[in-house]
């Protein structure tokens, strides 16, 4: 599936007023908060898919940093998945920063046709839901969307961005941090999904 660069840094297992959990029954938000508490601070990334009762289909690894292929049944699941920092160097650098969804994670909600998508980082979660009326339009339209809405971020934070890259292991991991959440976030408002991005306890 591949993601963006993540991570966790074990800073709890309880989710502060996640409204991205609210239309579960309460034992499969316990369900998915244990499985996405489980995978936020592993090294590498993890998949897992869910039914919307809390039950796991499939749980896995690559044992990769940047990608995980699912090879369970996703069609009409809750798929989650964790980001670990691409490049990080064990036992010297945090692993508490995290970013949102990649267009290939995009690619495979769409393609998939899941429920839901879902990323974890060490301090946050975050979500995309499928419409009622399901995804709109196919994998290329949404790829195609997801490409115009990273065109219309660039032009806007294009010069705090290029200011950061001296400074990557700080400033400008940070600033990959949230622009891929505005992308997402354009991308959803275009596209007509309910995207949100939730910051742990």
């Amino acid at each position: 599936m591949g993601g963006r660069a993540g991570g966790g840094s074990g800073m709890g297992t309880g989710v502060r007023g996640d409204a991205s959990m609210r239309h579960l029954s309460a034992a499969a938000q316990k369900a998915l908060k244990a499985e996405e508490s489980d995978i936020r601070t592993k090294g590498v990334e993890y998949g897992v898919v869910m039914d919307e009762n809390g039950n796991v289909i499939w749980k896995g690894t690559d044992n990769s940093d940047h990608q995980v292929y699912i090879k369970g049944p996703a069609k009409d699941m809750i798929v989650t998945h964790n980001h670990p920092i691409q490049g990080r160097t064990p036992g010297r650098d945090r692993l508490d920063d995290g970013g949102s969804f990649s267009k290939q994670d995009i690619g495979y909600a769409v393609g998939s046709n899941v429920k839901e998508m879902r990323a974890v980082t060490g301090k946050y979660s975050f979500s995309l839901k499928r419409p009622a009326g399901g995804w709109n339009g196919g994998w290329k339209t949404n790829q195609q969307a997801f490409q115009r809405a990273k065109a219309r971020v660039d032009r806007r934070i294009k010069k705090y961005y290029e200011a950061t890259k001296k400074d990557w292991k700080t400033a400008g991991r940070r600033v990959q941090m949230t622009y891929w959440h505005l992308v997402n976030k354009e991308f959803a408002k275009a596209q007509g999904y309910t995207y949100t991005k939730t910051k742990i306890k």
